[in-house]
Order: structure tokens, then sequence, then C-alpha cells
């Protein structure tokens, strides 16, 4: 209902629409006053407010149903932080003392950040665990309890040194082979050397000396290997 009143006071209803006038006099203004507003306007009464937080905080005195206060406080220590998301997490996850496993759950890239390892320091690494480059160059100990230098791709796989590389057994054992700069490379049978090279030629050494195949037969040689006789180099058969 659409109401038009010049009356001082007007007591509307929930349906009424309200222009005031103060045409009713010939003064300029007039005061005009709607009584009993209050009662159209939509009431409730709020009974409970309740307040949550990420588990990284504690929530005390939740729900209020009537007065009181909300206290939130950390639910950590001293050694945590609160992440993005608002969970704790370990200071020494970060910084500190913290292990290889905390460092890698944090993020298992090194950035472009070099991995040193201090003097008298080791890398240890279990029988199951591989060194893996680019997918196809990988150094590992197999279910066979042999070592293997392995390279899979189309790439060769290069021993290179500016000086000599030795093949040997453990610290300062037995020679297998050795090949040297600007020299030669020489072989070797039960550490003691059978073959090498030359700037000219070939060397076969401790070639035993018999007099015919038959003497180097019975001496225990067999088909296939070098016996001497004076200055000719023959092979048993």
């Amino acid at each position: 209902m659409a109401r038009i009143s010049t009356y001082t006071e007007v007591a509307p209803h929930a349906d009424d629409l309200i222009l005031g006038s103060d045409m009713g006099s010939l003064k300029a203004t007039k005061n005009f006053k709607v009584s009993s507003l209050v009662a159209l306007c939509p009431q409730g009464t709020v009974t409970s407010v309740a307040l949550t937080a990420p588990s990284a905080f504690s929530v005390a005195g939740s729900p209020i149903t009537s007065a009181g206060t909300i206290a939130i406080t950390g639910a950590g220590s001293t050694a945590q932080f609160v992440d993005g998301t608002g969970a704790l997490q370990n200071i020494s996850s970060i910084v500190g003392n913290q292990t290889l496993a905390q460092t890698i759950a944090v993020g298992n890239t090194t950035s472009g950040t070099d991995i040193s390892v201090s003097a008298g320091d080791d890398l240890l690494m279990t029988d199951s665990s591989k060194i893996i480059m680019d997918s196809d160059f990988k150094i590992y100990k197999g279910i066979d309890n042999h070592s293997h230098i392995e390279e899979t791709g189309a790439g060769d796989l290069m021993l290179k040194s500016n000086n000599e590389v030795e093949i040997a057994s453990g610290i300062m054992g037995e020679h297998f082979a050795r090949f040297t700069k600007d020299a030669g490379v020489q072989l070797f049978h039960d550490n003691v050397k059978k073959f090498e090279t030359t700037s000219n030629n070939i060397k076969v050494v401790g070639v035993a000396a018999h007099a015919d195949n038959s003497a180097a037969l019975a001496a225990g040689l067999t088909a296939g290997e070098l016996y001497r006789t004076g200055d000719i180099l023959k092979i048993v058969h």
C-alpha cells in the first residue's frame, strides 16, 4: 500500500510505501516522523560465534554463546615456523644441522649450487644405490657383487689422464695394465710384464727359449703360446 501523508507522525504497516510532504503548511520546512520503524526490520539473535584456525594455532574459548573471549595461541615450539599453508615445520629442515633427508624434503635440486664435501669426509652409499648422470651413465654395484661403470647411450666411455692410466688390484696392488702418455702400453700377467708397445714396434717380454716345438710342449707350453729358438720367435703348434 502506498501512503501519502502530510501528518507530522505516521505509523506505517509492513507493506507501506511512505512518501512525506510538508505541503500542509505554508512554512518552508516541516518535521516528519515515522514511528515504529524498528518493527518493520528483520531481526534475530546470534546464539553462537566460533573461530577456527590452521593447525599451527590453538583456539581457546570458541564458540562464544553469550559473552566471552576467543584466544589464539601458537601450537608449536620455538624450533618451528608456520609455512604458507598454516602448518608447522621444523626450522632444522631449512637451516642448522639438518640431515640430507630433511634438506631433500624441502627441495631435491641444488639450483646451481655445488655440493662440497669437507676434507676427511666421505660420501657413503649402500649396495643398491647408484650414481646416475643423464640416465645413460651409471656407476653402481650390481646384484652380481661386481662394481660397474656403464655407458648405455650413444656416446663413448672414455678414461682420460694427462699422464698415465693404470689398472691395478687394490691400493698399490698388482699391475694389470699401464697406459702412459707419449710412451707405451704395458700388459702384465701375475704382476709380471709380458707385452709392451714401443715407438717402433711391439715387444713380447719373458719369452722362454726352447730348442724346438717338442721341447716347448714338453716344458708345458700349449698351442698358440710363444717361444724362441735363438733369435727366432716361434709359436707352439
